[in-house]
């Protein structure tokens, strides 16, 4: 269980929180700035970031995809979360 301090740190999960608060931070700067819908829960935006990249990690170590693939994928929903101020998508690119 990753719910035990031993196995999460094996699996680089041990201290997620002040990952966590980081980019909830970092998110509510760029939505002071104007770079990123004032709406948004930035709780729960930085909650799915890291559930994002968790699971990218894990498509490519289990030979889903490759790292350029993850990358696009990651690099489409951040565009579309900072598209706010840019009004638009900065790029439409995804690896299928």
């Amino acid at each position: 269980m990753l719910a035990e301090l031993e196995r999460a740190a094996d699996h680089g999960t041990a201290y997620p929180d002040p990952l966590e608060r980081f980019l909830i931070t970092q998110l509510r700067t760029a939505q002071q700035a104007g770079q990123v819908d004032p709406d948004l829960d930035a709780p729960t935006v930085a909650a799915g970031l890291l559930a994002l990249t968790n699971g990218l990690g894990s498509s490519v170590l289990g030979g889903q995809r490759d790292g350029d693939a993850a990358l696009a994928i990651l690099t489409y929903h951040l565009d579309r979360l900072f598209a706010h101020g840019a009004g638009g998508m900065a790029s439409d690119n995804v690896a299928a």
